[in-house]
């Protein structure tokens, strides 16, 4: 078997979109009075134009050093680097509360009635900027841990000091569903929001940016890109730390979803809904499990081969495109050949990274599949 296996985010679609959804989520959460409601000296109200996103943007994730610190770690999932940055938070400031009363505060948030009674009693207290964030995190995750042992070295730190288990912090919390759910608000707007998420809509009205996606390419050239792969004999596949929705919905506006087969459409969705099924256990990248159910299919009478002793089988020539570390470590979990491009988070940065790993790479998609696989000038 031959088969393309594309990320999506900096790879077909434009990631700029989903960095700032994360950003107007954290901003949400910590500002709103339908969640923390913490005071806001920063001058930037909760709602404005284009310009207001880039500044909330720059703010909290500090020009996006967090942002390319947690990729360097293989965080790839938006939902995962918002929880990274809301469990800091909200254990930084219950750790100087307890400095200045002597007791935390109550550090359920299993609702967001709990959620506003903490912000309630943080209210007067500053919000820890991206330094101290930033030192946490280097104090308590070593340079080599990656993906989901990122979230066990911050819970365990911070269990460690509050002298109990923290389980908000954990990656299936109510804590996390909740901020989950306020980011795909952002996301998919108010009026696609309720149809696909099947929960109502909560706090300020919210557009959406679904009609926002920027392809990395031409939409046509696209196309004809996948076209001209299954014209060689090559199968595709997606696997994406996006919803399913969320790779459907642009791709059927750019013209690229009827190349595709859905049930080799890998995305959050599945790794979640299948977790769930095995205690949990987190699938999202870089763990292989998206890159093997893109490669052989979502097939629920093999979930338990792909998470256990899952790998590409030695005949099978099956690439991976991808721009970010979790790519490279996830397509090398599951045994398929890699090709990087640097159109991700950090553009041509990304070349030292791939040069260290020994992966090859191009400049976008379009020249990946040209030079590397279909080897045409």
């Amino acid at each position: 078997m031959k088969k393309v296996i594309f990320d999506v985010d900096g790879v077909l679609l434009s990631e700029e979109r989903y960095f700032d959804v994360s950003a107007l989520t954290v901003w949400e959460w910590l500002y709103s009075p339908y969640y923390m409601g913490l005071a806001n000296d920063s001058g930037l109200p909760l709602h404005g134009d284009d310009a207001w996103i880039a500044a909330v943007r720059d703010r909290v994730w500090a020009g996006d050093t967090l942002l390319s610190w947690l990729k360097a770690h293989g965080i790839n999932s938006n939902w995962e680097m918002v929880h990274a940055f809301l469990i800091t938070v909200s254990w930084l400031m219950a750790r100087q509360f307890r400095e200045e009363t002597g007791h935390l505060p109550p550090l359920s948030l299993k609702n967001r009635d709990e959620v506003k009674a903490l912000g309630s009693l943080l209210a007067d207290r500053a919000v820890p900027g991206a330094e101290e964030i930033l030192l946490f995190w280097e104090s308590h995750v070593e340079s080599q841990v990656e993906g989901a042992a990122l979230f066990a070295c911050l819970r365990q730190a911070a269990g460690v000091e509050a002298g109990r288990k923290l389980p908000f912090m954990n990656l299936d919390s109510p804590f996390f569903r909740m901020h989950q759910l306020a980011f795909q608000q952002w996301y998919l707007g108010d009026e696609v929001f309720p149809e696909i998420m099947h929960e109502k809509v909560y706090g300020a009205p919210k557009e959406g940016v679904l009609q926002k996606e920027n392809p990395l390419g031409d939409a046509g050239d696209i196309r004809n890109m996948l076209q001209q792969l299954r014209t060689a004999g090559f199968s595709l596949g997606i696997a994406t730390g996006r919803g399913e929705k969320e790779v459907e919905i642009p791709f059927r506006f750019f013209g690229w979803y009827d190349e595709l087969d859905p049930l080799y459409i890998a995305t959050a969705s599945d790794a979640e809904a299948v977790s769930s099924q095995y205690g949990n256990i987190p699938l999202g990248k870089p763990s292989p499990f998206l890159y093997l159910c893109a490669a052989y299919g979502k097939k629920p009478e093999k979930y338990e081969e792909y998470i256990t002793r899952g790998r590409i089988q030695d005949n099978d020539e099956i690439y991976v495109i991808g721009d970010s570390y979790s790519d490279v470590l996830g397509a090398r979990a599951a045994g398929a050949r890699f090709i990087g491009v640097l159109t991700g988070l950090t553009g041509k940065a990304a070349a030292a990274m791939f040069e260290k790993e020994k992966e090859a790479y191009s400049e976008n998609v379009l020249t990946a599949v040209r030079e590397h696989i279909l080897k045409r000038d």
